[in-house]
């Protein structure tokens, strides 16, 4: 598969996977796109000519880690080039990722700027470009926040603050001073990167109907 400029896209969203087939296309670099399914076989993706693999990973379903063990680590998957697309990533696969030079990038990066990105990322060297996204603010915020950090008793907070409790609701139900509740609330703001339990809210319940909790 090497020195090829064909590109895989794994993925199961439709609207999605044609959007990156765009923007790999106007990179001028990638000639040739195949499309195949988190589901596709060895088989598929060793009969491909392609040098450079896309994941898409639009829900909890296409976790990058399994994707990653599961198409790259193949005898016949020599790929020059790794892209992962997601809407959430922890910072320690995020950290994993960047020293093994595969490109994260937003599934919500607009089109201008994944396309400045994937033709940089295509013409030079990996690790470069890794790390300038990985320290681009912009991208960062595009990420839906990681929960991982949260204690359990934060989590049951925001759990019912998504189900649309008040705070003194919360309190009543979780046997706690509603003072312990705002604190738990502004804690957890703090944490996620949001500004108030409405946009804290707003986003576990996103990352719930993805499949990410």
């Amino acid at each position: 598969m090497a020195g090829t400029s064909g590109a895989i896209i794994v993925g199961r969203q439709p609207l999605f996977i044609e959007g990156i087939a765009i923007l790999l296309r106007e990179s001028s670099f990638v000639k040739e796109v195949h499309k195949l399914k988190p589901d596709a076989s060895p088989e598929e993706i060793s009969s491909l000519n392609a040098s450079t693999i896309i994941f898409c990973c639009s829900s909890g379903a296409d976790k990058p880690e399994d994707l990653l063990s599961r198409f790259t680590l193949l005898p016949e998957a020599e790929f020059e080039k790794i892209i992962v697309f997601c809407p959430l990533i922890s910072a320690p696969l995020r950290t994993i990722l960047a020293e093994s030079g595969i490109l994260v990038l937003p599934l919500a990066i607009d089109m201008e700027s994944g396309k400045a990105y994937l033709k940089e990322y295509l013409r030079t060297s990996h690790s470069k470009v890794e790390y300038k996204a990985a320290g681009d603010r912009r991208l960062q915020d595009l990420f839906l926040p990681d929960f991982d950090g949260l204690t359990v008793r934060e989590k049951e907070v925001l759990l019912n603050i998504s189900k649309g409790f008040s705070n003194a609701d919360i309190a009543e139900k979780m046997n706690i001073h509603i003072n312990t509740v705002k604190v738990h609330v502004q804690k957890i703001c703090r944490k996620i990167g949001v500004q108030n339990r409405t946009e804290a809210a707003s986003n576990y319940s996103k990352l719930i109907n993805a499949g990410y909790l």
